[in-house]
């Protein structure tokens, strides 16, 4: 009996002394890759970027290079810039880019000299997107990966040329990507979806697969077909992001705002195909943007990991 006690009391402490230790906050941290959801070039918007050197504990600079994905042919343009120590440069992004592109860029550290790319966990960055046609502007916070080699070592291990977020040379991608609402579409409300692969190159075609959540938890499911990125209008993937039929699919009457539904919704990939092959599962990056009265992007959130993602996109599933 005294045993039996003894180990209630130390289970009770234990419990007590693991509420009390501290936990740290998951807020995304510098990291040595950044992948920049869009950039658009078009006639009446522009871009400015931002990517920012943290820290000085390594010493000596950082080589940041910069690389821009065009969407229409996921044809790419690169260049790089040298950010001292505690370093910030902002530009805009038709500086690196020529004629009126839309699409997305990533980043990643490199060695001041030899230009390889190493293992640099500093970097930070943010895209500030301005539309003059329709009268809207949104900032969106680059997306870090961090690489888990010391500070200083060449980061692409299997010499493929690649920046592979497999867990080895740089943090690997969310085997699901949620968004957590999603507000119900009609003609005067409209929200997009941006997608962008990061599993296989120019050649492929992605199916991207949806479930889709009601404020009653029914779920419905879509796909839709995606090269190089695209930012897609949720009513165009499918109807079930409608007002009108979320209203009318078994949801919960009291769960709605001036007659407007929510919900939220699951993006996974499916298959990745080109004309000789086909690839499973890949990496399907997802960031939901409002029109100006709600507010801009809604950031996603990750479940799990999967290996096969790459910067830029590749068909070898690392």
């Amino acid at each position: 009996m005294i045993r039996t006690v003894f180990s209630a009391v130390s289970a009770i402490s234990l419990a007590v002394v693991s509420l009390l230790s501290p936990v740290a906050a998951q807020l995304p941290e510098p990291g040595s890759a950044l992948v920049y959801p869009e950039f658009d070039n078009r006639q009446g918007r522009a871009t400015v970027f931002t990517i920012t050197n943290t820290e000085s504990t390594f010493g000596g600079n950082t080589r940041a290079h910069l690389v821009f994905v065009n969407s229409a042919n996921c044809q790419e343009f690169d260049r790089s810039e040298v950010l001292t120590p505690n370093d910030t440069f902002s530009a805009l992004t038709s500086i690196y880019v020529p004629g009126s592109m839309r699409g997305w860029f990533y980043a990643y550290a490199q060695h001041p000299t030899t230009g390889r790319p190493i293992s640099r966990n500093r970097l930070t960055g943010v895209v500030s997107v301005f539309d003059g046609v329709t009268s809207t502007n949104y900032s969106l916070s680059a997306i870090s990966f961090r690489s888990p080699l010391p500070p200083d070592t060449d980061t692409d291990l299997d010499s493929d040329g690649s920046r592979d977020l497999d867990g080895q040379e740089y943090a690997a991608f969310a085997e699901e990507v949620l968004i957590p609402r999603f507000i119900g579409q009609s003609a005067n409300y409209r929200e997009e979806l941006i997608l962008l692969p990061l599993t296989g190159g120019p050649e492929f075609t992605s199916q991207v697969r949806f479930l889709i959540y009601n404020d009653n938890e029914s779920v419905f499911s879509a796909a839709y077909n995606v090269r190089c990125w695209a930012k897609v209008p949720l009513s165009t993937i499918s109807s079930s992001f409608s007002n009108t039929f979320l209203a009318s699919s078994a949801d919960d009457p009291d769960e709605q705002v001036n007659g407007r539904e929510f919900g939220w919704f699951v993006v996974d990939g499916g298959t990745a195909t080109s004309p000789s092959t086909t690839l499973l599962d890949p990496a399907i990056l997802a960031v939901l943007i409002t029109p100006e009265s709600g507010g801009g992007p809604v950031l996603p959130f990750g479940r799990g990991t999967q290996t096969n993602a790459d910067l830029p996109p590749t068909g070898f599933g690392d």
